[in-house]
């Protein structure tokens, strides 16, 4: 009888591969997800995208008495954005926000936006549509 050794059969391989990859990714997944200051001033910003239809969600989206009222959030939903390269001064940034429509590449508008530090978290400031 010959002996065969794992390494010779090809789905053995693959499934050595396979729990070498699920182990790092859980190392990382036991490690948690810390973004960058700059990942984080811009996440407010990506998040509207996702909560477009969710005018009480976007609201918590803001600073402490800077959401617009509903009618105008609700406006959000139209619309896709693109965050830039922020620049901060202490617990303020300015970001750069290419606005499109939803579904679209048409470039509706480009604007400045400002996100300022509340805690732990980035929250809108001013987030201009038009």
């Amino acid at each position: 009888m010959q002996r065969t050794f794992f390494w010779n059969d090809p789905l053995a391989i693959v499934y050595v591969g396979l729990m070498i990859a699920v182990a790092g990714c859980s190392r990382g997944i036991k490690e948690g997800f810390h973004p960058s200051e700059e990942t984080k001033m811009i996440m407010p910003i990506g998040s509207l995208s996702d909560l477009g239809t969710r005018p009480d969600r976007i609201a918590q989206l803001f600073a402490p008495g800077a959401a617009p009222a509903e009618p105008e959030l609700a406006r959000f939903a139209k619309y896709a954005f693109f965050a830039g390269k922020p620049k901060a001064s202490g617990d303020e940034a300015q970001v750069p926000v290419t606005i499109k429509e939803a579904g679209t590449d048409k470039i509706v508008a480009e604007k400045e936006w400002t996100v300022v530090r509340v805690g732990e978290e980035w929250k809108l400031k001013s987030a201009p549509l038009q």
